[in-house]
């Protein structure tokens, strides 16, 4: 596993015939009936797009991986966004050979979780390696073990909030894995997500809190419980 943590958006917009009190509930912030209007939201990352629409609703959760996650309190959350889809940072073709023993545990749990519960699961992770050439699983623990010396009192939930995402960054870990590579691999996270998510309902997103940027960046409707930062509260 990686360690604890680890493109241009265009908008477009559409037309449709929604009154201003209905549009409010799509929490876009629009405040006219004209701009009531524009309801439609193309989010492009290098050449793809998401659309997300209300009445999907879509919570991300980030975790510690390496058991920094209890099962209880992961359980806890999720359970409290009574979620119709759970999507999880597997790879799906993993989950299709049910080879799961290399993903952090939390990620396990969470898919095994929706599985006993009837939730609707599916994976978005990539299969892109990021670590340079060289690294060894050694160096990685190595890595691991100087940032779990660091979290001291905080919880898994406090490394969502922008405030704590530097703490965890350790000498070593820029020798680790390659900056381009990371970013490819968030690029085919995210079309993973587009390809697998439900058009309408619930969804919790779970996923390590280093990714938290690139998707708050990319998933703009999306709901980030434990971050503080715009108004990203439930």
């Amino acid at each position: 596993s990686l360690p604890l943590v680890t493109a241009n958006c265009r908008i477009t917009a559409t037309y449709a015939k929604f009154s201003a009190q209905n549009i409010a509930t799509l929490r876009l912030g629009l405040t006219t009936s004209h701009q009531a209007h524009h309801i439609r939201r193309n989010y492009c990352v290098n050449n793809f797009f998401i659309n997300f629409f209300m009445p999907r609703k879509i919570i991300v959760i980030g975790t510690l991986h390496a058991g920094i996650t209890p099962n209880n309190e992961l359980k806890e959350v999720i359970e409290s966004f009574k979620p119709d889809q759970l999507l999880v940072e597997i790879n799906n073709d993993d989950i299709v050979k049910n080879d799961l023993s290399s993903y952090p545990p939390e990620m396990i749990f969470a898919f095994e979780w929706a599985k006993s519960n009837n939730v609707k699961v599916a994976g978005f992770d990539s299969t892109i390696d990021v670590f340079r050439e060289g690294v060894t699983p050694e160096n990685n623990q190595a890595i691991i073990e100087k940032q779990k010396k660091l979290i001291k009192k905080l919880s898994w939930k406090d490394f969502n909030k922008i405030k704590n995402e530097k703490l965890l960054d350790v000498d070593g870990m820029d020798e680790l894995t390659d900056k381009d590579k990371e970013s490819a691999r968030e690029v085919e996270m995210l079309k993973n997500i587009k390809a697998n998510i439900i058009e309408s309902g619930t969804v919790v997103l779970i996923t390590g809190t280093a990714h938290l940027n690139f998707f708050e960046r990319t998933i703009k409707d999306a709901i980030f419980p434990f971050r503080n930062s715009h108004s990203n509260n439930v």
